[in-house]
């Protein structure tokens, strides 16, 4: 049987649905980091920069390092927004074997399960049943007090249907206890994979941006010819007596006769 007490001091108790507002303020700030690195990456300086690439091969090499450092980008951001949607929590998804990240609940909860799932209860189907139990004989206790009109078995009675209504609203805070730890867990995994996967990403981020800057330094323009100076054969005069034109001047030397 649940006292009053108790059941004053499980309404003030924290909430694990209290962490959730933290947890997706730290899914929004990887969020907006994300996306403020891909507008650096497609920022005017990148852009700019590919003007000025020289050569089929640079230019293949910088705009792939860029667009596999903007696909990092966006899966992070698409990875960590999973954190943001609320994801749809039950009683039955501690016991899914499909849901593998809820061991670290389950041995919680097998610490000391009867604050969990009740008096004598190991497991979510022992909540279930008792807070049934307790509805059904409150059912069986109001009927019988509907009918009886002795006052002391009237008394007897409603101290005994007071009893089954503190006891369905004791599990009634189990399951939602329950219910709020399982939907947090939820957030807390997705959360988690989002970190690893935006871990990921700005690995891959860096690997593309490397590669856009090496392919940016790197490019150079083609060398043009240099110029040569374009000399006229003298015949049989002295090579000292040829005149000889450069193509950076604009006029013409002479030898020491005239020429």
């Amino acid at each position: 049987m649940t006292s009053a007490s108790e059941g004053a001091g499980a309404e003030s108790s924290p909430s694990p649905l209290d962490a959730i507002a933290d947890m997706r303020a730290v899914a929004r700030w990887t969020v907006g980091a994300a996306a403020a690195t891909g507008a650096l990456l497609i920022g005017t300086a990148p852009l700019a920069a590919l003007g000025k690439l020289h050569g089929a091969w640079h230019i293949a090499v910088a705009v792939a390092g860029l667009t596999v450092a903007l696909l990092a980008v966006c899966w992070a951001i698409w990875v960590t927004s999973d954190a943001l949607t609320p994801p749809v929590s039950t009683l039955m998804d501690l016991e899914d074997p499909s849901m593998k990240h809820m061991a670290g609940l389950i041995r919680l909860t097998s610490r000391s399960p009867e604050n969990f799932f009740g008096p004598g209860g190991t497991r979510v189907a022992d909540l279930q049943a008792q807070g049934e139990l307790h509805q059904r004989a409150a059912g069986a206790i109001a009927r019988a007090l509907a009918v009886e009109d002795r006052a002391p078995e009237r008394a007897l009675l409603d101290l005994a249907l007071r009893d089954a209504e503190a006891n369905i609203a004791y599990y009634r805070r189990l399951r939602a206890r329950l219910l709020a730890l399982i939907h947090t867990w939820h957030v807390r995994h997705l959360l988690r994979r989002a970190r690893i996967h935006t871990l990921a990403a700005v690995l891959v981020a860096g690997i593309g941006a490397c590669a856009f800057l090496v392919a940016t330094v790197d490019s150079k323009p083609p060398e043009q010819p240099k110029p040569r100076a374009l000399q006229h054969s003298c015949g049989d005069i002295a090579s000292h007596e040829c005149a000889t034109m450069s193509p950076d001047s604009a006029h013409i030397t002479y030898g020491p006769d005239g020429w």
